[in-house]
């Protein structure tokens, strides 16, 4: 009886004793094979929606060949026909492509007159940042340039 107290005082339990009779009222919902199996279905459809949600988010994420306007809108059953032109991917469409020879090259004719910091080289090529580091790791990697402890790059 003492532990039936305890619970009591817990609110675990109501407890409502008398003489030697005894009535428990669970507060919380007790769970066995048939409680379990009421929800089971609930559970499941409610995990599907989760995974399917995960992997629309996965897809948005990977995708790179659609206006990520037009992706969102399918997600939510609409359908526009032309593209944003401010998302991610019609910036990236939008701006003009350089050849990363031609960066190569013009690197390497700088390098010619005098060695140079990356940040150098990107503001006398005039091109965008990111191309002119990915031309300069092509140069490294084929040990055509090389970077002393100074960070200035030098032809070898």
């Amino acid at each position: 009886m003492t532990l039936l107290q305890k619970l009591k005082e817990k609110q675990i339990v109501d407890l409502i004793s008398k003489n030697n009779d005894a009535t428990i009222t669970f507060n919380e919902v007790r769970e066995d094979e048939r409680t379990i199996n009421r929800v089971s279905k609930h559970l499941e459809a409610q995990n599907k929606l989760k995974t399917e949600q995960l992997q629309a988010v996965l897809q948005y994420v990977k995708d790179t060949k659609t206006c990520k306007n037009k992706l969102l809108m399918e997600y939510f059953g609409e359908t526009i026909k032309e593209d944003c032109g401010i998302c991610s991917y019609c910036i990236s469409k939008n701006k003009p492509k350089q050849n990363p020879e031609n960066i190569s090259e013009k690197i390497v004719s700088l390098l010619k007159m005098q060695d140079f910091s990356s940040r150098d080289l990107q503001k006398l090529t005039k091109f965008d940042k990111d191309d002119v580091i990915f031309a300069l790791q092509d140069l490294l990697e084929n040990d055509t340039i090389s970077i002393k402890s100074n960070n200035l790059y030098s032809l070898k």
